[in-house]
C-alpha cells in the first residue's frame, strides 16, 4: 500500500466515525480531518507523479547526451 493508500484509508476510518458521532462538534472535527486527509492523499499523488516525471527525464537525458557531451566539446 503506498501513502496515499494509506492517507484515503485514514480518511475512510474518519468518516465511518463520522457516520457514528454522537454530537455536532465531533461530527466537525471528523469531517475535518477527513478532508485533510484526502487533501494529504492528492497532494502525495501529485508529488509522486512529478517525482516519476523528473526521473523519466533524467533517465531520457542520460541516454541521450548532448553533442558536446558526446564529442568532448568544452561546454564552457
Amino acid at each position: 500500500m503506498d501513502r496515499a493508500d494509506r492517507c484515503r484509508t485514514q480518511a475512510d476510518e474518519c468518516h465511518r466515525l463520522l457516520l457514528l458521532a454522537r454530537s455536532g462538534a465531533e461530527a466537525t472535527i471528523l469531517t475535518s480531518l477527513m478532508r485533510s486527509w484526502k487533501m494529504i492523499a492528492n497532494q502525495t499523488d501529485r508529488y509522486v507523479a512529478i517525482m516519476k516525471k523528473e526521473a523519466a527525464q533524467r533517465t531520457r537525458a542520460s541516454a541521450n547526451p548532448s553533442r558536446a557531451e558526446r564529442t568532448g566539446e568544452a561546454t564552457h
